[in-house]
């Protein structure tokens, strides 16, 4: 009888998963793979990702909640490519989630293979095989000509300071414009609410605004990298600039 029961003992304690009460299948640090989006959803998506993207009130638009949901959206994923795929390149970079710890070097992997192995609701390939690509030689290169007579340097023009930048501009033309529709309210998006100058000013985690420093200045560098808004039209080249001085200025009230 003692043998038997040391025998259960030693199988129950050899499982390495678990599960939970709607019968998900999570799995522990001893399993080696997550290979199926069932896995993914369960794993990342419901624990890191649901807080803000679910159902018809999801931040941005963007609704993990269900694997039609998901693939309704063109730009969020694109099946056999993740580079191309906002799902991935969100939380490969680190900008997802928002407020969050950043996913596991593991968890962004299982992700990037399920999107290469064409995104499936299904089991897929963790290790999916990269086609070869043939090694083109390039033709020979011609015979130089002579150099030509070097052209006298001009003299350099002396370089313009930037134009002036107001606060005014900020928030009319990129901050209302581009961000308030997930940075407002009780709830804003990672805590960043950009309604006003004085709650601009005060978003220190992240810091959001550094005076004098756009390189340090959150806001900033979310914009300027394309990151932000995640969704919709991109904020212009000409505005961007508008931003980075306003702040190299010393991000005045004005």
């Amino acid at each position: 009888m003692n043998a038997l029961i040391l025998v259960l003992f030693i199988f129950l304690s050899a499982c390495n998963y678990k599960s939970t009460k709607s019968g998900a299948l999570i799995l522990t640090p001893t399993t080696q793979s997550i290979n199926s989006f069932d896995l993914i959803k369960a794993n990342i998506i419901d624990t890191s990702c649901l807080r803000c993207h679910n159902g018809a009130s999801a931040k941005a638009g963007v609704d993990l909640s269900s694997y039609a949901s998901m693939m309704a959206n063109s730009e969020l994923i694109t099946a056999g490519n993740a580079p191309t795929s906002l799902f991935f390149t969100e939380v490969e970079s680190g900008s997802m989630p928002l407020g969050a710890p950043a996913l596991t070097a593991n968890e962004v992997k299982s992700i990037q293979d399920w999107i290469n192995s064409g995104a499936p609701n299904g089991e897929f390939n963790p290790n999916p095989t990269t086609p070869s690509i043939p090694v083109i030689t390039p033709p020979a290169a011609p015979t130089p000509e002579p150099a030509p007579l070097p052209v006298p340097t001009p003299a350099p023009t002396p370089a313009t300071s930037a134009p002036v930048a107001s606060y005014t501009d900020v928030q009319t033309k990129i901050f209302n414009q581009s961000c308030l529709r997930c940075h407002s309210g009780e709830f804003p998006a990672a805590n960043v609410n950009l309604t006003n100058y004085e709650l601009v000013m005060a978003n220190n985690d992240p810091k959001a605004i550094e005076p004098g420093k756009s390189a340090d200045s959150f806001i900033y560098t979310e914009i300027q990298s394309g990151r932000m808004p995640p969704r919709g039209a991109k904020v212009s080249p000409e505005l961007i600039e508008v931003l980075k001085n306003w702040i190299d200025q010393g991000a005045a009230n004005n």
